[in-house]
């Protein structure tokens, strides 16, 4: 599918006409709820560039690259300058692979949790590995000092080992399937981030279930955006997201719910009438992401692309400057003539200034992909939506705004 196509079928209605009449008249949908009032401010620290895996689709090219302590000091003390005094803050460690740098790991949180300004009711710290290294040691030092977890993994070891392997081609997957076990046992909410390509897509169903059967219940998934994506794969999106929300609703029935990022995000985008501003892309203001040598950029998907100095915002010993392309990005809509008269468009992830760049090296034009799979989840989450609230009641409209907002990467 691609980006300005004509969408109709002989029928004479256009794919998914009935799911926009649906949203614009707010049908089973609750009252449009308040406009969130506080931004979450996030920043990203890639630890380092090292890494024992060689993921296809991963966007950080390894190397030994690695922070340094004074860096890090650095890094802490801009965050902390950087956040209005009171708002909500959240500290991921990135990679490569962060746990190779354990040390460091350790020396970082003492630097945040020892800062003047830190405060445990509103800064949190959370850490994303490949799941390879994790031991009893690690795990207490996660616990000790409520570090939220997500390990990737995208799905059984069959399907996880196609994309994520090591540099001499051995898979991942049995470690990883072992890792999270130990880690489901000895921390509280894991979260499970599973990266879903072309190649992937049709195992999707299976990959939710697997994680279920593994404990976890709280499952990240994210397509590969620069994975080869073709008009075939658009096409079955739809039915593959809605064998996903199937099960999302048996988990439900048996009183075992599970979040989903796919469904949950939508559904809550929906019951609050569409994305707020504060829900939208914040990159180059309230998210922004540390290099190893302390560049600053306004996303993590971004200090790694072929063209690095474009998005190179500055550094933490030199300050931010004002980036007038960036800044004006976040206000503005998608180039997409189309977007101008999509019923959709207040519903739809069409801002991600990132993952448009990834894919028409463009922040505000929007690719054939995510616009295909955007409409898909959409009219999943109406169906989920409406079938929960049927069935469960005021409750489910409850959970359904008290979703997750964001997501996880790998």
């Amino acid at each position: 599918m691609e980006a300005g196509a004509d969408r109709s079928d002989p029928s004479g209605e256009r794919p998914y006409e009935g799911v926009e009449k649906a949203l614009s008249r707010g049908v089973a949908l609750g009252q449009r709820q308040p406009q969130l009032q506080a931004a979450l401010y996030k920043y990203t620290l890639c630890v380092t560039e090292r890494c024992n895996l060689r993921c296809s689709y991963c966007y950080v090219e390894k190397s030994p690259r690695t922070m340094s302590r004074a860096t890090a000091e650095a890094a802490v003390d801009f965050i902390f300058k950087r956040a209005p005094q009171g708002a909500a803050v959240d500290i991921g460690f990135f990679g490569g692979e962060p746990l190779l740098e354990l040390p460091l790991l350790e020396y970082l949180t003492r630097l945040v949790q020892e800062h003047p300004s830190y405060d445990p009711a509103r800064v949190g710290l959370g850490l994303t590995s490949n799941g390879t290294l994790f031991d009893d040691g690690i795990g207490a030092f996660l616990l000790a000092n409520r570090i939220r977890l997500c390990i990737s993994c995208d799905g059984r070891p069959a399907v996880h080992d196609r994309c994520r392997r090591s540099p001499t081609g051995e898979g991942s997957g049995r470690r990883v399937e072992q890792t999270l076990r130990c880690a489901q046992a000895a921390l509280p909410n894991l979260r499970v981030n599973a990266v879903f390509g072309p190649e992937t897509l049709e195992d999707l169903p299976d990959t939710v279930a697997y994680l279920s059967s593994l404990g976890v219940r709280e499952i990240y998934l994210n397509p590969d955006v620069t994975g080869a994506w073709a008009p075939g794969h658009a096409a079955r999106l739809e039915h593959v997201y809605g064998k996903v929300a199937d099960q999302y609703l048996v988990w439900h029935r048996a009183g075992d719910p599970h979040y989903v990022s796919l469904v949950d995000v939508k559904m809550g985008v929906l019951a609050r009438g569409g994305y707020h501003p504060l829900e939208r892309c914040q990159m180059g203001g309230a998210e922004l992401a540390i290099a190893p040598d302390g560049s600053v950029f306004p996303c993590e998907r971004l200090f790694a692309t072929q063209d690095p100095g474009r998005h190179r915002m500055g550094s933490v010993g030199s300050g931010v400057g004002s980036s007038a392309e960036l800044c004006a990005r976040r206000t503005r809509p998608p180039v997409n003539g189309e977007c101008a008269t999509c019923g959709l468009a207040p519903f739809c992830m069409n801002w991600c200034g990132c993952s448009n760049y990834l894919m028409t090296s463009d922040y505000d034009r929007v690719g054939p992909f995510m616009c295909a799979s955007e409409r898909a989840l959409c009219a999943v989450a109406l169906r989920v939506f409406e079938s929960g609230v049927r069935e469960f009641g005021p409750g489910f409209l409850q959970r359904a705004l008290g979703g997750h907002g964001c997501d996880e990467r790998s």
